[in-house]
């Protein structure tokens, strides 16, 4: 696909999620670059959102083996009195 005048137009018809600015009068930033910087930026908070979870519930499971190790130490101590 070559580029055309209402590239940002035929994007958004693909993507929904992105929102295009404007052009402003002063010859400030395409819309098209603005919508690329947007998306950019969307995916790279999604994937530290991404990265955040993963760590989160790792350091959850974590915990919850260190307790299920504790709690069958436990169990093997209490079997080995009642043997």
């Amino acid at each position: 696909m070559f580029m055309t005048t209402d590239f940002p137009e035929h994007l958004a018809a693909t993507t929904r999620d992105l929102l295009f600015p404007p052009l402003t009068p002063t010859g400030g930033t395409s819309r098209t670059e603005s919508a690329l910087r947007a998306a950019d930026a969307g995916w790279r908070a999604l994937l530290y959102d991404a990265e955040h979870t993963l760590a989160s519930s790792l350091h959850s499971m974590d915990t919850l083996a260190r307790s299920f190790c504790h709690l069958d130490d436990a169990l093997a101590a209490d079997l080995g009195r009642h043997l």
